[in-house]
């Protein structure tokens, strides 16, 4: 998407040029117009467990065991910051157009940041979980023989744990495909 609002910007900026001719600059809107229907389709399209994400969904992911060990994902709804585009004629008054063009790319440069930063923080959660149970088991050894079966349990629950983070993980990765497409 970032890609596709900086071509928008080129064409807005060839459109300032007072050597164009009208039937240029209707062309150069065309192709303004046919990237942001690409934008737009993108937005509609592009979906996690059924859900539309660059529409405002707001996500809550549990990061860890316990109740209330989990963050909330509130991605904007790229729709409202994208219409500013879908308003804009080029061909008509481009050093609006990119002034406007240049207020959505910064939003959706915040919106790729403030993705990238949750998926930081949940990749460390993963890692801190990991590491609970490595000491989980490291520690194992130091446990009485009649204590075996509650280890046993314990090692259970945090394998159960651990396929909950691989999970976590595919989520991750989804997410990255979306921090993807926003660039």
């Amino acid at each position: 998407m970032t890609a596709a609002i900086q071509r928008a910007r080129e064409l807005a900026v060839q459109a300032s040029s007072s050597t164009l001719t009208e039937n240029e600059r209707s062309l150069l809107q065309e192709e303004y117009s046919r990237i942001l229907q690409g934008i737009r389709r993108t937005i509609q399209q592009t979906t996690y467990n059924n859900r539309r994400i660059l529409e405002g969904e707001n996500l809550v992911v549990q990061t860890g065991p316990n109740e209330g060990q989990n963050i909330t994902l509130n991605i904007p709804d790229l729709r409202e910051t994208l219409s500013k585009l879908f308003e804009t004629d080029i061909s008509r008054d481009s050093q609006q157009a990119l002034r406007t063009i240049d207020q959505v790319l910064e939003e959706v440069s915040q919106t790729r940041g403030n993705i990238g930063a949750w998926m930081n923080r949940l990749e460390a959660s993963a890692r801190n979980v990991l590491n609970a149970y490595s000491e989980l088991f490291r520690s194992e050894s130091v446990f009485e023989p009649a204590a075996e079966k509650a280890m046993m349990e314990q090692i259970r629950n945090e394998l159960l744990r651990q396929v909950t983070i691989t999970g976590l993980l595919y989520r991750m990765e989804n997410s990255r495909n979306v921090l993807n497409l926003l660039m």
